[in-house]
């Protein structure tokens, strides 16, 4: 499902740069929401009474570097349309 979901926006922001742009957005606020709430879900772990028996169930390294890689994706994919016309002016010459 990820995969589709990835090739899915590769599509998108390659053959519809404009369709890509409306969604972009409300992509990067979701991708925000879901860091804050793994950031306050790890705090209050560690505080709270749960810490003292079991592990939390994922690492907030992984997910700030998913965060992070996904970001870099979503900027890349905004910039598709102007890389693409770059190398199409350099190569039409």
């Amino acid at each position: 499902m990820i995969v589709a979901a990835i090739s899915g926006l590769a599509f998108l922001g390659y053959k519809h740069p404009e369709g890509y742009k409306q969604i972009s957005k409300p992509l990067k606020y979701v991708c925000w929401a879901v860091l804050i709430a793994a950031n306050v879900y790890a705090m209050g772990f560690t505080a709270g009474k749960y810490s003292d028996g079991k592990d939390m169930s994922f690492s907030l390294g992984w997910v700030t570097l998913g965060f992070m890689a996904f970001w870099i994706f979503l900027g890349f994919l905004e910039l598709l349309p102007i890389i693409l016309k770059s190398n199409g002016s350099k190569t039409g010459e």
